[in-house]
């Protein structure tokens, strides 16, 4: 069991005894009026104005944070919100504010500490998950199970003494959130000031625990939820099967919908007749959003802000993707105005992610949401790298006239070429002339995973080797992990197979191959001569069905070799969409016949294996291509 021993519980250890016996005096202001909370954490932050010291200010409401952070000194104030976006968030560490609350051994070199008194405000994203450590600190009045986090945030190593100011309602609503609350102010009024470890842990069990944040509401699942969740190649809606989310989460009604905000240029950039050659969904599933990218904050507050930028940029494009069907489009991504959105009513943006042109700004230079105009550096894409210190790009997008584009993309390979008529300084212009043509180039360094990415893969690898490869290293993992022999023989026949369907001239032209030796990889950074709705994984399925070696298996493993073989990329689960039921090169009754079977035997497998034994052999095999795609052929053999 977890817990202190005998010598820690009696002080006979100096080190924890320090930590648990942490001077951090409590006192408690009671406040009339819940809309003054603000002002009165202000204040009493303001208080310490000339103690030199780091101040830890903690607020529930975003709003009320936004409220305190305005009557602080700004260059002496910092933010850490669960609304501020990825990016700077990351780049918290390097602020100098910041530093003061870390302890000496996890500053970073170079950056000097604030010197005098510096305040850092907070949400609940600052209670867990961060070692930081305040000489004082004033709240708001949080569940007991929050508060007992937000203690252990200041005088937390115990070499001062603090000051804890909380500042409480005089009336509660008769629930169960306020409820607990109220619960959790009894039990602070009797520590007799005392807010140590020490002292919290001498609350019975049953107090503290009556005084929690209540749980959310938790949704029963069902196998027929679970059924429904495997079939991810249904990307559409589907009757039975909700959002995961809040299967996952659970819902809590105190705590409102959220809604994630990020900016890119290709919204602005691929509008009118570019989003038919490029459609938006592509282009995100090329180039995904990263957390770095995105804000996260409550839907009516991410509301309040678009009706403002929609108010000076009405026209401006906008793209919303949503988890699930709407009652307004059974779209999952759609583009629209700014106008038309905010005309849709705050309930539409409920768990979307909107993705914003960086002309109509909106963010502040902390990263939160704002009013600001727009500004370069808004579309942080390309600020995910592939070491700490931010030296080397794992993606960049750069248009064709840019200078030192081959230093920006060394070691990189183009995914992506998207050609713009009329296009001057990366943006368009009206007054262009549309017969100027620049070519905006995608690039990223080479995944591992043998995925579409091979159109684009860093070295040249023909089926046949590339197969043979990633056949020795499925039967090596599949071995080293002490699986039965039927299975280990299923998932090598099957990665020794996998490719098979490259073997079609549309997809060697697809790749820009003309060549006489049918390629698994291209070794080439252009873009595809020819975008094609093929799919190898269906045509390998219709060659190893007919030969001679496969059908002396047994009819379990046929199925799975069959199976692993169409889902290595994602489909077969539980099939292939229409317009990728085509092979050029085999007759139509066999493509049909072999995608008919493919739901069939997911249903089989999934009954056979259970849902979480076949995904985990399906991995097997994709971890098997990423291995053999990411090092050179002797290294498989």
């Amino acid at each position: 069991d977890f817990g202190l021993t005998d010598a820690e519980k009696e002080g006979r250890i100096p080190e924890v005894n320090r930590r648990l016996r942490a001077k951090k005096t409590l006192r408690l202001h009671p406040l009339d009026d819940d809309k003054k909370v603000a002002d009165r954490v202000a204040e009493l932050a303001l208080a310490h104005r000339d103690s030199g010291q780091a101040i830890l200010v903690f607020a529930r409401r975003i709003d009320d944070i936004e409220k305190i952070a305005k009557k602080l000194p700004s260059d002496r104030t910092c933010l850490l919100t669960g609304t501020v976006r990825g990016l700077e968030r990351e780049n918290l560490i390097r602020n100098d504010v910041f530093i003061r609350f870390l302890p000496v051994s996890n500053r970073p070199d170079g950056i000097p500490p604030k010197a005098g008194v510096v305040w850092l405000v907070c949400t609940s994203a600052g209670e867990v998950g961060i070692n930081i450590s305040a000489d004082h600190m004033v709240s708001d009045l949080v569940h007991f199970d929050s508060a007992a986090q937000r203690f252990g945030r200041v005088n937390r190593f115990g070499e001062g003494e603090a000051i804890i100011d909380i500042v409480h309602p005089t009336k509660f609503a008769d629930d169960d959130f306020d409820g607990r609350l109220k619960s959790t102010l009894m039990i602070l009024g009797r520590l007799n000031g005392d807010a140590s470890p020490g002292s919290l842990a001498e609350v019975p069990t049953g107090e503290r625990q009556d005084a929690f944040t209540p749980e959310p509401d938790i949704f029963q699942t069902s196998e027929i939820l679970f059924d429904a969740w495997s079939f991810t190649t249904i990307k559409g809606p589907l009757p039975g099967r909700p959002a995961v989310g809040d299967y996952l989460h659970g819902r809590a009604e105190w705590e409102p919908p959220e809604t994630y905000v990020a900016w890119r240029r290709e919204v602005e950039i691929v509008v009118g007749e570019l989003l038919e050659q490029y459609p938006p969904d592509e282009l995100l599933g090329e180039y995904p959003l990263k957390p770095h990218e995105l804000l996260r904050d409550r839907y009516d507050r991410v509301f309040k802000h678009l009706e403002r930028l929609a108010e000076r940029n009405p026209d401006a494009p906008v793209w919303m993707l949503t988890a699930e069907k709407s009652q307004i489009s059974e779209e999952y991504l759609q583009v629209m105005t700014l106008k038309v959105l905010v005309s849709r009513g705050k309930d539409a943006l409920a768990n979307t992610t909107v993705l914003l042109p960086p002309s109509v700004g909106g963010l502040t230079a902390g990263g939160t949401l704002g009013n600001e105009e727009g500004r370069s550096g808004l579309d942080v894409a390309d600020e995910w790298y592939t070491d700490g210190d931010g030296r080397k790009h794992r993606r960049v997008r750069v248009f064709d006239d840019e200078p030192d584009i081959s230093e920006k993309t060394a070691g990189m390979r183009l995914i992506r070429s998207i050609f713009i008529a009329g296009a001057v300084g990366g943006e368009l212009s009206e007054e262009s002339d549309d017969q100027v043509v620049r070519e905006w180039r995608w690039y990223v360094v080479p995944r591992s995973a043998d995925d579409d990415g091979s159109t684009f893969a860093s070295r040249q690898k023909a089926i046949k080797t590339h197969n043979a490869g990633v056949g020795v290293t499925a039967v090596r993992i599949a071995s080293a992990l002490g699986l039965k022999q039927e299975l280990i023989t299923a998932i090598g026949f099957a990665a020794a197979r996998h490719d098979d369907g490259k073997d079609r001239r549309v997809w060697q032209l697809s790749i820009g191959n003309r060549g006489p030796t049918p390629l698994a990889k291209s070794g080439n950074r252009r873009p595809p001569d020819i975008k094609i709705s093929y799919r190898h994984e269906l045509g390998s399925l219709v060659d190893v069905s007919n030969a001679a070696e496969f059908r002396r298996l047994s009819a379990d493993a046929q199925d799975l070799v069959l199976h692993l073989i169409a889902a290595h990329h994602g489909r077969a689960r539980p099939h292939f969409p229409p317009n990728e039921i085509i092979d050029p090169e085999r007759s139509d009754a066999l493509v049909t016949q072999a995608a008919a079977e493919v739901p069939r035997r997911f249903a089989r497998l999934q009954r056979r294996y259970g849902r979480w034994g076949l995904a985990y052999l399906e991995s097997l095999l994709r971890a098997a291509d990423a291995y053999a795609s990411a090092h050179p052929t002797e290294d498989n053999a």
